[in-house]
């Protein structure tokens, strides 16, 4: 058998939807009531298909080599994470309106700001799309099977977010709805704290596969957009061009 392990450690970028609570809470600040912001953030599914060099032909049947595939779930669907709890001073009471703006680095100017709602004394929950830059760090393992069955794949991991995500909330009046962000009062929330993980537990995939040399790692969202393709190399793996 070909090296039975390999690392892949990548750097992904990914839609995450941010659901955000705004509400008002007592006992926080001096004059006994606070902004409290708390949310959900929901990852999309990823998966990851690892290919190996299939030089028999039997990859798939069709006689080609470089065909046999293996596929299993590393971000379940569903996934999420908790916007950690974080309480600031209220706006005055004539500033009710919300906005929120999030980084968009491939704007000008690279940020997007979006209304979030009135502040009326109730939960206030917006959603909003935000995109985060979280490495991949995966080992697939390659085993003998049990009683001789043949050749498992197991694999282990985390999504690990090393910066930060932030999110900006003006409060307007209703006549200076339109205004810019600078000219507004606010603060900056944290949606994602830097250093959070996704773990990826240790899982064994059901099918058998070859021992012959490894190919190339795909990591595919549930709607088949391919975040990352690596192309392996004597155990390395290598963006491919």
């Amino acid at each position: 058998m070909t090296d039975p392990s390999i690392r892949l450690s990548t750097t992904l970028s990914l839609r995450v939807h941010a659901e955000t609570v705004l509400g008002v809470q007592s006992g926080a600040v001096e004059n006994g009531r606070s902004l409290a912001v708390m949310g959900t953030l929901h990852l999309p599914e990823l998966r990851v298909e690892v290919e190996f060099f299939s030089h028999d032909g039997c990859g798939n049947g069709n006689g080609q080599p470089g065909e046999l595939r293996a596929t299993a779930v590393i971000v379940p669907r569903n996934f999420t994470m908790t916007v950690p709890a974080q309480r600031f001073d209220l706006p005055t009471r004539d500033q009710n309106e919300v906005w929120a703006s999030t980084h968009a680095p491939n704007q000008d100017p690279p940020w997007t700001e979006r209304y979030a709602g009135r502040l009326n004394g109730e939960l206030l929950t917006f959603d909003q799309y935000i995109t985060v830059d979280p490495t991949l760090d995966i080992t697939f393992t390659r085993r003998e099977g049990r009683n001789g069955g043949g050749v498992e794949l197991e694999f282990a991991g985390e999504l690990r977010f090393d910066r930060p995500s932030h999110m900006r909330l003006q409060f307007r009046c209703s006549r200076q709805s339109a205004a810019p962000a600078s000219e507004s009062n606010g603060h900056q929330a944290t949606l994602m704290l830097a250093g959070a993980r996704a773990l990826i537990p240790r899982q064994t995939l059901p099918r058998m596969v070859g021992s012959t040399a490894w190919k190339s790692i795909r990591v595919i969202e549930a709607g088949g957009r391919v975040v990352c393709v690596e192309q392996l190399f004597d155990g390395v793996a290598r963006s491919a061009s």
